[in-house]
C-alpha cells in the first residue's frame, strides 16, 4: 500500500509544445514534416499491408517483415507502413535490428510528427542512451499527451508513465517525476520494483519518512539472497531514505553491510551510488576511496568529481578540493552556482593566494559569473554577486590610505646668490572612496605638518 498524500498538488510540470524541435533533438536526422495526420499507405498496397499485418500478429515475423519493406518501398511518405517496418525489426530483436528500427521511426515521425505510437516506440528506444534522456521524455510525454489517438499507447499507457517517471528520476527531475507518477500511484503498489521507484521518489521530495516503511514492510530490500544488483541498489536506495528521515544512527548501522555487498557485486554503477550514500551519511573518507575505485570515464564524470571536491572540503583539503574544482571549472563544466559556491567556500577561509592556480583567483569566479548576461535578471544569483562586490567596496572604504604632498617656496637673496626659503611636507591620512575611476581621499582625518628652513641649493 502506498502512502495517499505523496506528492503536493503544486507540482507543475516543466513540458514544451515544440515537440518537432524536441523530435530532431533526439535523432540526428533532420526532419522535414510533410503533414500533421496519418499518411495512409498506397491503394494498391492495402492487402499486402493486411497480409503482412496478419502475419506480424500470428508471429511470422520474417514474412512480415519482408512485406513491411515491401509496402513502405510502394507507399512513399507512409508513417504507417514506416512504423509497422519498425515494430517488425524490434519484435525480431538485437542491437542491430533496433538501430534500424529507430531510422524508421524517425521517418514515419517525418511524415506524421503525431504518430503517437512511433512517438511511444522511439521515446524508449532513445531513453536507453543516458546522455538522450532529456529527448525520449520530450517524446514519451508527447506519445502520452496523444493516446487517445493511438489504441496502443492508450494499452501502454501505464507502462510509458512508469517509463517515463523512471526517465526523470535519471534526469534528475524529480518534481515532475511526481506530477506523472501521481494519477498512478496506485499502480506503484503492485510490485517491489514499482513500489521501490515509488519509494525513491518520495525520498527525493523531502518525504523520506513515507518512503522507510515502503523498504521495510513492503520492498524488504535485505531479504533477497543472495543479493542481486537490483536488489542492492534499493538497499543504497533503503540507506538515503533513512538518512533523509533522520535516522542517520541506523544507516549508519546498516552501511558496512550494504558496502560488502557492492564491493563484492563489483557494478560500477553501484559504487558509485555507495559513494554518493557514504558522502550522505558524512562518510567524506569512505566516499572519496570509493570514487578511486571507479573506471576511468564514470570517475571523470563531473558530478563525482563535484562530489570529491566537496568531500576534500569537509575534510579540510584544501589543495586536493582546490584541484577538483580547477580541473572542472578549466573544463566548462560547471553552472554559475557551483562556481559561486566554491568561490563562497574558498574566499570564507582566507586561504594563502598561493593555494590558487593564479592570482586573484576566487576574485575571477565571481567576475565570471558577473560577466555572463544570462544571470543579470537572476533572483538567486544576483543577491550574492551584490553581497561579494560590497564588501569588496566596504573593503575599499574601510582601508586607510596615506597620501603624502610637498610644497615649497623658495626667495633669493640676489640674483647671484643661493636660494633660501621654506619646504613643508603635510601628511594626510584619510578613508579611501571610489570616486569617478580613481580613489577620492576623504579629509581632513588626521594631519601632521614637518617643516625645515633655510635650506641652500646651487642654481
Amino acid at each position: 500500500m502506498l502512502p495517499a498524500n505523496g506528492f503536493s498538488s503544486s507540482l507543475k510540470l516543466n513540458t514544451t509544445s515544440q515537440w518537432l524541435t524536441a523530435l530532431a533533438l533526439a535523432t540526428t536526422v533532420a526532419l522535414t514534416t510533410v503533414s500533421a495526420w496519418a499518411v495512409p499507405v498506397a491503394s494498391s498496397q492495402t492487402a499486402a499491408f493486411a497480409q503482412a499485418k496478419a502475419q506480424y500478429d500470428k508471429g511470422d515475423i520474417q514474412a512480415a517483415l519482408e512485406g513491411f519493406q515491401k509496402v513502405a518501398g510502394a507507399s512513399a511518405g507512409s508513417d504507417e507502413a514506416n512504423l509497422w517496418l519498425a515494430k517488425a525489426l524490434m519484435k525480431q530483436g538485437g542491437e542491430e535490428n533496433y538501430t534500424q528500427a529507430k531510422n524508421y521511426l524517425i521517418q514515419a515521425l517525418t511524415f506524421n510528427a503525431d504518430n503517437a505510437e512511433a512517438l511511444m516506440h522511439l521515446g524508449t528506444i532513445t531513453g536507453w542512451d543516458p546522455t538522450r534522456r532529456s529527448q525520449a521524455i520530450r517524446l514519451l510525454s508527447r506519445a502520452l499527451e496523444l493516446k487517445n489517438q493511438s489504441p496502443e499507447v492508450a494499452k501502454e499507457s501505464v507502462a510509458i508513465t512508469q517509463n517515463l517517471v523512471q526517465l526523470l528520476m535519471w534526469d534528475g527531475r524529480y518534481a515532475d517525476a511526481a506530477q506523472f507518477a501521481e494519477p498512478i500511484r496506485q499502480e506503484f503498489a503492485k510490485t517491489p520494483a514499482s513500489q521501490a521507484v515509488y519509494a525513491s521518489l518520495l525520498s527525493h521530495l523531502g518525504k523520506a519518512p513515507l518512503a522507510v516503511p515502503l523498504y521495510e514492510n513492503y520492498i524488504r530490500p535485505f531479504d533477497i539472497q543472495p543479493p542481486t544488483q537490483q536488489s542492492l541498489q534499493w538497499q543504497l536506495d533503503y540507506l538515503y531514505a533513512l538518512r533523509y528521515a533522520d535516522q542517520q544512527p541506523k544507516a549508519r548501522q546498516l552501511f558496512g553491510k550494504v558496502q560488502a555487498g557492492v564491493l563484492a557485486n563489483g557494478d560500477a554503477n553501484l559504487l558509485n551510488s555507495l559513494g554518493g550514500v557514504a558522502y550522505d551519511l558524512n562518510e567524506f573518507m569512505t566516499s572519496i576511496a570509493l570514487t578511486e575505485k571507479l573506471p576511468p570515464d564514470m570517475k571523470a564524470n563531473r558530478d563525482v568529481q563535484l562530489r570529491n571536491a566537496r568531500a576534500h572540503i569537509k575534510l579540510g583539503q584544501w589543495p586536493e578540493a582546490i584541484t577538483t574544482f580547477d580541473n572542472l571549472y578549466q573544463l566548462g563544466e560547471l553552472t554559475a552556482d557551483e562556481k559561486l559556491e566554491f568561490a563562497e567556500v574558498f574566499r570564507g577561509q582566507n586561504l594563502p593566494s598561493t593555494t590558487f592556480p593564479k592570482t586573484n583567483y576566487i576574485d575571477g569566479l565571481f567576475r565570471d559569473v558577473a560577466s555572463n548576461p544570462k544571470y543579470e535578471n537572476d533572483a538567486d544569483i544576483q543577491p550574492r554577486l551584490k553581497a561579494y562586490f560590497d564588501s569588496l567596496n566596504a573593503n575599499l572604504n574601510n582601508k586607510p590610505t596615506v597620501v603624502t604632498t610637498t610644497t615649497s617656496t623658495t626667495t633669493r637673496s640676489s640674483s647671484w646668490g643661493p636660494a633660501t626659503g621654506q619646504s613643508s611636507t603635510t601628511t594626510e591620512i584619510g578613508m579611501v572612496k571610489p570616486g569617478a575611476g580613481r580613489n577620492v581621499v576623504e579629509r581632513p582625518v588626521v594631519k601632521t605638518t614637518t617643516s625645515s628652513s633655510n635650506f641652500s641649493s646651487t642654481t
